[in-house]
């Protein structure tokens, strides 16, 4: 990876979260895995921090008024997460080179990087990658022939992921309007190439292992027992004195201490369903707080209900049964509010996940879940008060709504 990497992919790179949940009838998570399988073996799944470097050799960018080509084209970044719904990546480099309209030579360059990429499996060995901005601006490209400058963008960017050995980004036709320029310069231009993936190589789309929640342990099989699959709704609370923490990644630095944290959700027997509420707060909106000076911090988290979110089931280790995935639609949004700072800061939740572990009921322990870190990027807010980025950490009690325990059990 080139010297083009932020310190916000540095410092996400080093978090070895999973994102977000699958949009799929299984009910698993889309990941890159290193073998043609379904589902991926937890073995052969790129983890989260995975390079990705792909090139083309020929982008036609085209429109009413003229047509450029380049013959040199390269994209590079590195996964978010291990899995998820979508999985999320970070886009730290887009470059154009090598490049004519006509015969004049010009040049392309593609500003307010860092991207954020979130490919979710469509078909086998297939998915749709959506591209979106970050803080810097929406997916943008300028042009500079001669005298002649233009600019283009998108609110988002829409490829098609291929698998294989070596797997493929295709573009076609991805429409950019014009932001500025002159009358030399059209009202929109298309963007067509196709990328060949040379890092990680070979890379397929596959899922998780799925799972599902069951009103009883599983069998010797990890299955649920017949009649025994448990559909409806879930409850999670911080047990005991336990908090839950939010840390600053990156300048200022601080730490954001929540007493509560409570959960609700709706889980269909296949696994899926939605997560309907996740609050961070003490009296009312607000948690404890050294956070740049503010002894207190309000907190919010938008976009909710995420509709996508599943378990997943296999042996993660240390104990544990499996994941829970959170995510939906749309990327979820955490917003921070430091006491008397006159500013909110938003950051884009870009992975997250919670190792599951079964109860124990011979003493008392409901369903354990374990949130390592949960990553939120800055999209927005005083960069003097608002940190590049936050973590998110935490465990939770899950029970069914009328207090039951609820295992989780291969789907």
């Amino acid at each position: 990876m080139k010297s083009a990497r932020t310190l916000l992919l540095v410092s996400v790179a080093v978090s070895v979260a999973l994102s977000f949940a699958a949009a799929s009838a299984s009910g698993s998570a889309t990941v890159l895995c290193k073998a043609e399988e379904e589902p991926c073996e937890p073995a052969q799944v790129y983890e989260a921090g995975t390079e990705l470097e792909a090139s083309a050799s020929e982008v036609v960018i085209k429109s009413a008024m003229w047509n450029s080509t380049c013959q040199e084209s390269s994209i590079e970044g590195e996964t978010l997460a291990d899995a998820g719904s979508p999985l999320q990546l970070a886009l730290s480099v887009l470059t154009l080179s090598k490049c004519k309209t006509g015969e004049l030579e010009c040049t392309w360059t593609v500003p307010n990087l860092p991207y954020y990429a979130s490919v979710e499996k469509t078909s086998e060995d297939k998915a749709s990658m959506s591209v979106e901005g970050g803080e810097g601006g929406n997916p943008s490209a300028t042009m500079k022939c001669g005298v002649v400058s233009c600019a283009f963008a998108a609110e988002t960017l829409e490829l098609e992921v291929t698998g294989g050995n070596p797997a493929q980004l295709g573009v076609s036709e991805q429409v950019l309007t014009k932001t500025s320029g002159g009358f030399l310069c059209p009202i929109s231009v298309s963007w067509s190439a196709t990328y060949t993936v040379d890092t990680p190589k070979p890379a397929h789309i596959a899922l998780d292992p799925p799972g599902v929640l069951c009103k009883a342990a599983p069998e010797k099989d990890g299955k649920c027992p017949a009649g025994q699959l448990y559909s409806g709704k879930i409850v999670a609370n911080l047990p005991g004195a336990s908090t839950a923490t939010l840390t600053a990644l990156g300048l200022p630095m601080g730490t954001v201490t929540c007493t509560e944290a409570p959960m609700t959700g709706d889980i269909k027997a296949s696994g899926t369903g939605t997560i309907d509420s996740i609050k961070f707060n003490k009296e009312g909106n607000s948690c404890d707080s050294d956070f740049n000076g503010a002894p207190k911090v309000a907190t919010s988290l938008e976009h909710l209900p995420a509709d996508k979110s599943s378990f997943s089931f296999f042996d993660v280790g240390g104990g544990y049964d499996g994941l829970l995935f959170i995510g939906g639609s749309k990327n979820m949004k955490f917003k921070l509010i430091p006491e008397k700072s006159g500013t909110e800061c938003i950051f884009r939740m870009v992975s997250g996940q919670l190792k599951v572990r079964n109860p124990e009921p011979s003493i008392g322990q409901p369903m354990y879940v374990m949130q390592r870190n949960w990553v939120g990027v800055r999209i927005s807010g005083n960069t003097g008060v608002c940190p590049i980025g936050l973590t998110i950490k935490g465990e939770w009690w899950i029970e069914t709504a009328g207090s039951e325990d609820i295992w989780l059990t291969k789907g």
